[in-house]
């Protein structure tokens, strides 16, 4: 099977000046290296990352939902630099949320009148 890495870059040039089979390997072996980053990631990662994470992206999908409603289904969750700050800014500016000590946080998750009496405040 011939490859593109492997033909001379110009016409006129040798075999020898071409990219190198060690670079065609790289590039070959860099899905298994994402895929041992992400495992890595995946085994050292806290259980309680996870779980923080987790609620943060709940209430994302959530926000996107019902501030970003008007945008075609297949955008509407998608991550953009506006709605990424907007969210943020909500984040920042909403009522603290409390918890009690030792017992597991009940999700709360996102409050369109709240966001929009926020934005009125500004």
């Amino acid at each position: 099977m011939s490859s593109p890495f492997n033909r001379p870059i110009f016409r006129n040039e040798e075999r020898s000046r071409a990219v190198p089979d060690v670079a065609v390997d790289a590039v070959l072996d860099l899905g298994q290296m994402e895929r041992a980053v992400y495992t890595l990631e995946s085994q050292n990662r806290r259980s309680n990352t996870a779980k923080a994470y987790g609620s943060k992206k709940e209430e994302f999908i959530e926000f996107c939902k019902s501030v970003f409603a008007e945008q075609p289904p297949d955008q509407i969750t998608t991550v953009e630099h506006i709605k990424v700050f907007q969210f943020m800014w909500y984040q920042a500016f909403r009522c603290p949320r409390k918890h009690e000590k030792g017992s597991p946080a009940q999700r709360q998750g996102f409050d369109l009148t709240e966001c929009l009496s926020l934005k009125e405040k500004v």
